[in-house]
This record gives C-alpha cells, sequence and structure tokens, in this order.
C-alpha cells in the first residue's frame, strides 16, 4: 500500500531544516565554562563557538584560560570574568596578560562581522598595536582594524572588529606588536558551510527514493 503524502511532509520538512541551517547565527567565545589554568598547546577547539584556535604567538605557543576580578579596574574583562590568555596565569583573583599574545581562528562557517574585546597593556616606551584581520578561503584580506597604546597606561580594555560585505570571513588573525594581551567574547556572525546544506539536501532526496522504492 502506497502513502505519497508522507514523503512529501518529510521532504518539506527538510527544505524548512535547510532554510534554517542557511540562517545567520552568532556565535561567542566566552570561555567561561573552563576552569581557570586550563592550557592547551598547540591548539584546540572550542566546542561552544566551533571556533578553532591555533597559531599562539606567546613565548609558550600555547592558550591559557584565566580568571580575574579587581577591585581597580572598571574594565569588564577583569571583573569576575574568565578570558584567554597565554604562557601562564595568575592563580585566584589576579590579572594577568601575555607578551605578544596573537593567533588564529578557525571559524565552523563563513562571517561577514567578527568582533573581539581584548585587555591591553604597553610593554615598555615603544607604542604598542594590536590588529585584528579577517580573510576569505583564498586567504584575501577583506578588512582589518587596530588599536593602540603610545603611553604607558594600566590594564586596559579595547574592542575591535571586522566586516565584509558577504559571509567570506573564514579566519581572523591577531597580529601584536609591544603589547601585552587577552581576549573575551569572540563573537562573530555566520551560516553554515555549503557542505552541511548539501548533506541535508541529499539525506532528504535518499530518503524520498527510499520511500517511493519500497512503498513506505
Amino acid at each position: 500500500m502506497q502513502f505519497a503524502r508522507p514523503g512529501g511532509v518529510v521532504l518539506v520538512c527538510l527544505l524548512v531544516s535547510l532554510a534554517r541551517a542557511d540562517s545567520p547565527r552568532t556565535i561567542v567565545a566566552d570561555f567561561e565554562s573552563y576552569p581557570e589554568g586550563t592550557s592547551f598547546k598547540p591548539s584546540f577547539l572550542d566546542s561552544q563557538s566551533g571556533i578553532f584556535f591555533t597559531n599562539s604567538t606567546a613565548f609558550s605557543h600555547n592558550f591559557v584560560i584565566e580568571y580575574a576580578t579587581s577591585t581597580t579596574s572598571t574594565d569588564p574583562i577583569y571583573s569576575n570574568n574568565k578570558y584567554l590568555v597565554a604562557n601562564g596565569f595568575a592563580p585566584g583573583n589576579g590579572a594577568s596578560l601575555p607578551g605578544n599574545f596573537g593567533f588564529t581562528g578557525n571559524l565552523p562557517g563563513p562571517a561577514n562581522h567578527i568582533s573581539i574585546d581584548v585587555g591591553i597593556i604597553q610593554n615598555g616606551p615603544a607604542a604598542c598595536t594590536v590588529i585584528l584581520s579577517g580573510y576569505d578561503m583564498q586567504d584575501q584580506l577583506l578588512d582589518s582594524d587596530a588599536s593602540s597604546l603610545t603611553t604607558p597606561a594600566p590594564f586596559g580594555q579595547r574592542h575591535l572588529e571586522v566586516d565584509s560585505s558577504g559571509f567570506e570571513m573564514l579566519r581572523f588573525v591577531l597580529a601584536v606588536d609591544h603589547c601585552s594581551t587577552g581576549y573575551d567574547n569572540i563573537t562573530a556572525v555566520i551560516v553554515p558551510e555549503p557542505g552541511s546544506a548539501m548533506l541535508v539536501v541529499g539525506g532528504g532526496l535518499l530518503l524520498r527514493r527510499y520511500r517511493r522504492q519500497f512503498h513506505v
């Protein structure tokens, strides 16, 4: 006995799921789920955001989770908060920022917007600069944003963001010169990779063929 309608319903549901899968979504790496002192080397995948962190430029070429709660700074990154550093960490409530710590982040899907909160302090008398750059799949630079310090100052916080006209950015790079830095709230607006969408369509077509063949 053949029922044509359920197969059509299944296909419609799959197409609806595909449309939802292709909808832009915001991912955030805020590192709150990790215990302070958690260390990764040479790279790690953040399960919450799906961002793959690699190419640490710090002395130890690693990644470490720091926790801070400052009584003197009003910047959110140091206020009862966890953030990403390198080399080591300051146990308890203290804050730390590693020197010349940049890295590469690979996104789980193409993005049109990336933003990052940066904890920052100048290493010495030379001007300090942090640059965020977004790249497409051909490694072409799409956008960059920079923040600089020209005079020594206490631990501070800056915000960097990059944009593209379409969903094109697949990785971002943080380059640091004469600064000590930490990072938090790494945010991207992405859509899934085309491959994942094709898997949904392919699965729907196979299921429909199966139902026709066996008259389910």
